[in-house]
């Protein structure tokens, strides 16, 4: 009776998937059917839906972004006849407009994507600077429709500090430089003080674009904290970005961060070497991952002998 109710079990199972497999061959060609093909063979749909309404917003640069380089402004428009773009630069008077042209070659039965080069800026590129850009929309009567704005930043360099620092506590700087920045000298500091070294030098870092990991585009480097004897506690790392060298270039850009160091002295030698982790420890007992292995094969062995047993005794029956 029970070799009869698996045999039914697994007819039924077939069946299913069967019935499956033809549901799901059937069904690209029924939605075909719906959907004149192209004379390659190949389906091509493209559905423009327009909303009567003439809108328009920023795609880039985003808002609070920085830029490095001269990318554009892109922005995407449904419906309209004219887009203005206006760049504003902040100084210590407030914005002061840099661009203001607008652009009224839209066709307002259609939609798409534009861009602006940055080059159309006064003198972009030429210092670090922030910005606010600001476009407004016009529908096709050449009534203002909508606008949108966005500020960001353009810096000839970024800076930061990893998140991990190296084993021996050393903070970790990563520097990203542009194409007008040759080199990069970095300070350190507690409060007031530079971090000197052993004969009373103020320490520094030089760096160059001969450093530049060509994988991340970054400049990566340790900091000599340990190699100068600094106390553990909070410092400021001073990153200047200069066109030429340090000593007889012009500086372009200047970061201040924030890095905490603590000192991790290395293992005492003199100390008992601790076991490798290559297991689990129970009190002080170190169990590694072979011998665990062969106990588990002996307990599986063990029990599937006695299944078996089991199996023969109820046979015999």
């Amino acid at each position: 009776m029970q070799k009869t109710k698996k045999q039914l079990l697994g007819f039924a199972g077939l069946a299913a998937v069967g019935i499956m497999t033809a549901v799901a061959y059937a069904m690209p060609a029924a939605a075909a059917e719906d959907v004149p093909p192209s004379a390659d063979g190949d389906v091509n749909i493209s559905v423009t839906i327009l909303r009567g309404k003439a809108t328009g917003y920023l795609i880039s640069p985003a808002d609070q972004s920085t830029i490095m380089g001269s990318s554009d402004i892109t922005y995407a428009y449904e419906e309209v006849s004219a887009v203005e773009v206006i760049v504003e630069r902040l100084t210590k008077d407030g914005y002061e407009k840099v661009l203001d042209k607008k652009y009224d070659n839209y066709d307002p039965t259609t939609h798409g994507t534009s861009s602006v080069p940055m080059s159309e800026i006064a003198g972009f590129g030429e210092s670090e600077s922030d910005y606010k850009v600001t476009l407004k929309f016009y529908d096709a009567q050449g009534q203002y429709a909508n606008e949108d704005t966005s500020t960001f930043k353009y810096r000839f360099m970024k800076a930061d500090i990893a998140k991990q620092p190296a084993s021996n506590g050393d903070p970790i700087l990563n520097v990203e430089i542009n194409d007008a920045i040759d080199s990069v000298r970095v300070y350190i500091y507690r409060g007031t003080e530079p971090l000197t070294d052993k004969d009373g030098n103020q320490v520094f870092v030089d760096l160059t674009r001969d450093d530049i990991d060509p994988a991340t585009g970054k400049i990566t480097t340790v900091l000599p904290f340990a190699d100068n004897n600094a106390n553990d506690g909070s410092y400021a790392i001073v990153v200047e970005g200069y066109e030429g060298t340090p000593s007889e270039g012009r500086l372009l850009s200047m970061i201040t961060l924030d890095a905490d160091y603590k000192l991790i002295k290395p293992t005492d030698p003199n100390l008992p070497e601790t076991p490798p982790n290559t297991g689990f420890v129970i009190g002080n007992l170190n169990i590694s991952r072979v011998d665990y292995l062969i106990t588990g094969l002996i307990v599986f062995g063990t029990v599937a002998s006695f299944a078996l047993y089991l199996v023969y005794r109820k046979s015999r029956r």
